[in-house]
């Protein structure tokens, strides 16, 4: 009788944390999808790419963006360096920021009402920037979009090119562009 009663409190215990502690781990992850750069009249969009994870009980889901009704609540942008280059949020949690689709183009530095900027948008010079979008959606999960690119050229020719990795080195010294 006693080995039943410690299987029957293993498996409740085992049951408990498989249900409880997924969602807790998908949230330890850094970003939910892929931020998007793009040159766009001698300026930069930023956007988001089509799906992002979700929590599960078992495994990540993947939500679109298209169908899920996903909202800004601020930008950080910096260089390599961990220099800010532009770093504005949501005033409070109350004020939805606004919504992001897979077309939608935020223009690098532009005022977004209802935001406090709290570092203005400098030049951008040729190199190594990390961009995070952070958002939520309906459901409110967290829906945050991160990527790391490089861009080159000066500005009446940008680029934007994926960074390059050096695997004998550490941390943000690993990224490299070409």
């Amino acid at each position: 009788m006693a080995t039943n009663n410690k299987i029957s409190v293993f498996t409740l215990i085992a049951i408990t944390y498989f249900y409880m502690a997924p969602p807790t781990m998908a949230m330890s992850r850094h970003h939910e999808g892929e931020a998007n750069i793009w040159v766009k009249d001698k300026g930069f969009c930023l956007g988001v790419d089509t799906h992002y994870q979700t929590e599960g009980y078992f495994f990540s889901r993947n939500a679109n963006v298209d169908e899920n009704e996903v909202r800004l609540d601020g930008i950080s942008i910096s260089r390599n360096d961990d220099t800010y280059v532009w770093a504005t949020y949501s005033q409070d949690q109350a004020t939805l920021g606004p919504r992001l689709t897979s077309t939608t183009c935020i223009p690098y530095g532009e005022e977004i009402q209802s935001f406090n900027t709290e570092t203005p948008a400098i030049e951008i010079k040729p190199g190594i920037y990390s961009i995070m979008l952070i958002s939520h959606d309906q459901k409110g999960r967290r829906a945050s979009f991160y990527t790391v690119k490089c861009i080159t050229g000066s500005p009446a020719s940008w680029s934007i090119a994926p960074v390059k990795i050096n695997e004998k080195e550490l941390g943000a010294t690993r990224w490299y562009c070409d």
